[in-house]
């Protein structure tokens, strides 16, 4: 219900924000432990079809095979497949703790008749970028303190970002580009 409310309200004051800008926003997720970032996720879709955020990259801190495909199928149903995923790299895992919910297998594995029931736009989630190495790309972007970085569960990325050094996207270090 609470979810439906700020849906209303955002769609409701969406013509008073008809001339600002829209907030540039990395959001890196641990996606998978729970339901919170599937639903800061789809909040941030609809935000950007209003206008309101420009959701430049998601980076999923969860090391599971399902993470970016679920992330995946979730920016190709609200029409932003464009939207670049990063993954982590390196990271220890917390399966032992925090399992996959089952909600989130059974999304990606649906199927009828054979055929994937919510359809992706990655083919080869190996090749994916490392979160940090898309997070510097995006940053160097982008103009001086422009980017907003929400980060929902684990730091792993951002901690491995902060730590980056100077690179073919920016000569900063990775502290020095997150300040800038």
């Amino acid at each position: 219900m609470a979810l439906l409310i700020s849906l209303l309200l955002s769609c409701d004051r969406n013509h008073q924000l008809q001339d600002q800008k829209a907030i540039k926003i990395i959001y890196d997720t641990d996606m998978g432990n729970d339901t919170d970032d599937i639903l800061a996720l789809i909040l941030l879709h609809n935000y950007v079809d209003l206008g309101m955020v420009d959701l430049l990259g998601v980076g999923t801190s969860k090391d599971h095979p399902y993470s970016a495909p679920y992330i995946d199928l979730v920016n190709t149903w609200y029409k932003h497949s464009d939207i670049p995923i990063g993954v982590v790299r390196n990271a220890p895992t917390v399966d032992s703790i925090m399992a996959i919910p089952r909600y989130l297998t059974t999304v990606v594995d649906l199927e009828e008749e054979g055929e994937v029931v919510f359809k992706r736009s990655i083919r080869d989630y190996g090749a994916l970028m490392p979160a940090d190495l898309l997070y510097r790309k995006l940053l160097a972007a982008a103009p001086d303190h422009s980017v907003v970085m929400i980060s929902v569960g684990m730091y792993t990325n951002l901690a491995h970002l902060l730590e980056t050094g100077p690179d073919k996207f920016s000569e900063l270090n990775g502290r020095d580009l997150v300040i800038q």
